[in-house]
């Protein structure tokens, strides 16, 4: 999951911090997962996609890869 990319690209959010408002969390989160995707927690990945409206899928990149990495 490339976090990162997915705030940048698909939600055209260019700050951690901007990031970390929509969802509700602190930059220091959302920082520590763009370098550590391993560290998100599902709880974390569902509330990303009820704040985005995005899919699972769109935000692990399952429909590109087939398989999901760094989701744990």
């Amino acid at each position: 999951m490339d976090l990162k990319a997915f705030r940048e690209n698909k939600l055209k959010i260019k700050t951690q911090s901007e990031f970390a408002t929509l969802i509700g969390v602190d930059q220091s989160s959302v920082s520590r997962w763009e370098k550590d995707p391993t560290s998100i927690t599902y709880a974390f990945i569902q509330k990303i996609m009820d704040k985005t409206g995005c899919s699972f899928e769109e935000l692990t990149d399952v429909e590109k890869t087939g398989t999901i990495s760094g989701v744990y």
